[in-house]
């Protein structure tokens, strides 16, 4: 087990990437706790970890609110003295055109995909430091790379997560905190919608070499080699989960 008794927070575990990456992680055996907006799904993706025979502790959080931040760090801290790994993958897509994107929608976006990250990383960091230790996987994404139509401001945020993820790792390195980012491209989340449209099929043809959307365990994949002492000399750095698709 590469991640035996470590200790790792993931925000967004949920469901999607972020209850994948959970799941790994608690297979290679650390201990998970939850961070998530959604109170059922957050409980379920605990319980789901502690009957894996490992500790998790959700703890319901608005990861747009650096006050709720800080206080679910200081809980998570008092039940385990410690963090070892933090993984930011909490965030929400708006599709809308850019001339349409109102404030109200751009803020929301951006507190979440992006502020959140910073703030989080921030009161974790903070912590690591102190330790002389520890690993951050930002889960951005290949949009930050590939501007999509109607997808403007989550290709800002997404952009914005990139340069975070080089900040934090050039700033925390002298606390030996690693600091890494994994760009997924289209991983197919759920059963049905819009991965069964036309559209979708025409999109895969036309820009994803592998010929397939990924899933999100092949996200969790890299999220384990990142968090694991594998990856000790490697910060900074960025992992396209894409199936080629920004070589296309």
């Amino acid at each position: 087990m590469r991640l035996l008794e470590k200790v790792a927070l993931v925000t967004g575990a949920g469901r999607g990437i972020g209850r994948a990456i959970a799941r790994a992680y608690a297979r290679e055996g650390a201990h998970v706790e939850i961070a998530e907006t959604a109170f059922n799904s957050g409980e379920e993706a605990a319980a789901e970890i502690s009957a894996a025979g490992r500790h998790s502790l959700f703890v319901q959080t608005d990861l747009s609110r650096k006050a709720e931040i800080d206080a679910m760090v200081d809980k998570v801290l008092a039940e385990f003295q410690r963090i070892d790994i933090l993984v930011n993958n909490a965030g929400i897509h708006l599709t809308e055109q850019f001339l349409d994107v109102g404030e109200e929608d751009y803020d929301r976006l951006t507190n979440t995909n992006l502020k959140g990250p910073f703030f989080c990383g921030q009161a974790v960091g903070r912590h690591m430091a102190k330790e002389g230790r520890g690993s951050i996987v930002n889960i951005s994404s290949v949009s930050a790379e590939i501007a999509d139509s109607g997808s403007s401001a989550y290709c800002v945020s997404k952009g914005g997560m990139q340069m975070l993820t080089r900040a934090m790792a050039l700033e925390l390195a002298r606390y030996r905190v690693r600091v890494n980012a994994i760009m997924p491209g289209t991983i197919r989340t759920d059963l049905g919608g819009w991965y069964e449209t036309e559209e979708a099929q025409s999109y895969l043809q036309q820009r994803v070499p592998w010929g397939r959307f990924g899933r999100p365990d092949e996200v969790a994949g890299s999220a384990i080699f990142l968090a694991s002492d594998e990856s000790e000399y490697v910060t900074g750095a960025s992992i396209l989960v894409d199936g080629g698709l920004r070589t296309a």
